[in-house]
């Protein structure tokens, strides 16, 4: 999945949460779209306990969206 894709889903509105599934097989679930910035091969995430990760697109294997609050 491509930045462009990526950024659509952070964009969307009304925002609809989803998982990040990496090619580790670990997963990220973004509940909030200003926890998200969509860079040109990477991902910036800002996680729930204030910590954040730079994820590399080409780690990122799917994204599902998750349901609502």
């Amino acid at each position: 999945m491509g930045a462009e894709q990526i950024n659509e889903l952070v964009e969307r509105v009304p925002f609809i949460p989803f998982r990040i599934t990496l090619s580790s097989g670990d997963h990220i679930d973004i509940t909030r779209s200003h926890s998200v910035a969509v860079m040109r091969t990477e991902i910036f995430i800002v996680l729930p306990d204030d910590r954040w990760k730079f994820i590399p697109l080409r780690h990122v294997a799917s994204i599902e969206t998750l349901a609502a609050a």
